[in-house]
């Protein structure tokens, strides 16, 4: 096994301190016996003790700091949350803040943990609410089983659906595993297909989409249906949260990097500017968007961002209350930029 540089420093420490100790012995030794002229073995049976004693002290002052951490390290299986004193400037000190921050971080993703599962638990009560209240209203015979009512099952199922999708995506994502079918993707393509997409709903609801991206834009390495579901993602919430009259332009581009970015730029509501650090976080909702009533899950943003990041790019926001909202995906332009 590797030995840290802490250690290292600790045992070369230890080894000085040692040394020093066995060259004070002989030092006294010999001024001892060159002052009262004693014989060599009483001299070392003199000495022996002492430097025992200061060899035990030294090594218990070093042992008890180190159990102390033992102990935190072994509690931290129990309660995540066992810090130990930081003691002095030396190597077990960095040691003992180095445990401090894993108890520390393994604390804050047992809170984020529970906060998922809570925050899950709550999204599915919804659309599992509306299904059995449903059909519990088509069992009493309350309302007729016709296309109207399953029609409304059909939208709750199907947003039950979505949620653990979108659960099952942002989970994978935070942790590395997401699955990505890897090939080229035209990007130009790819933006004008989602202007088809949107358009007729964009043009019902009164608004100028524009989808345009720069000529001669080169294919880029990554998973043509995940970026598709990043960009609808995008331009869904543009064109809900953009009044009528507005405009949502969608814009594809080379930069002078090697990057490819694709910009989805609203002149819609915009986003409060203590919500903005937050809207990739999983179910946050900010003050203007959309609830559930409405169909939100509260994870697209989340979704967005976790295949954004499996594609070895970033997704930044920028809004303005009332003058609209700009999310920028900047993508590598090849694979091989992830390594």
């Amino acid at each position: 096994m590797r030995t840290r540089p802490y250690e290292r420093r600790l045992r070369a420490r230890l080894a000085r301190a040692m040394m020093m100790l066995a060259v004070g012995v002989v030092g006294a030794a010999t001024v001892a016996g060159a002052v009262w002229q004693l014989p060599p073995w009483v001299l070392l049976v003199a000495v022996v003790p002492v430097a025992g004693a200061v060899a035990t002290w030294l090594s218990r002052v070093v042992t008890d700091r180190l159990t102390r951490l033992r102990d935190a390290v072994e509690r931290l299986e129990f309660d995540g949350g066992a810090s130990v004193p930081v003691e002095g400037v030396d190597e077990v000190a960095d040691l003992a803040r180095a445990v401090n921050r894993l108890a520390d971080r393994l604390a804050m993703a047992e809170r984020v943990r529970r906060e998922f599962f809570a925050d899950v638990a709550h999204e599915l009560r919804h659309p599992l609410a509306l299904l059995l209240g449903r059909l519990e209203a088509l069992q009493d015979g309350a309302i007729a089983l016709d296309q109207a009512a399953v029609g409304q099952l059909g939208d709750a199922a199907h947003a039950l659906n979505r949620l653990i999708d979108d659960v099952r995506d942002v989970s994978l994502g935070d942790v590395g595993q997401l699955h990505l079918a890897w090939g080229a993707v035209d990007v130009a393509a790819l933006v004008e297909e989602v202007g088809d997409l949107f358009g007729p709903l964009a043009q019902l609801e009164q608004l100028d989409l524009a989808c345009r991206a720069d000529p001669g834009l080169s294919p880029i390495d990554g998973d043509a249906g995940r970026l598709r579901q990043v960009l609808v993602n995008l331009v869904a919430n543009a064109v809900r949260y953009t009044p009528a009259g507005g405009r949502v332009e969608v814009a594809a581009r080379a930069a002078a990097d090697g990057t490819v970015t694709i910009a989805v730029e609203d002149t819609g509501r915009g986003i409060a500017p203590h919500d903005v650090p937050h809207v990739f976080r999983r179910f946050y909702r900010a003050d203007t968007s959309r609830s559930r009533q409405t169909g939100g899950t509260g994870l697209g943003l989340a979704v967005a961002d976790r295949l954004v990041q499996a594609h070895g790019g970033h997704i930044a926001v920028k809004s303005q209350l009332g003058r609209g909202t700009v999310f920028t995906v900047t993508l590598p332009s090849r694979r091989a930029a992830l390594s």
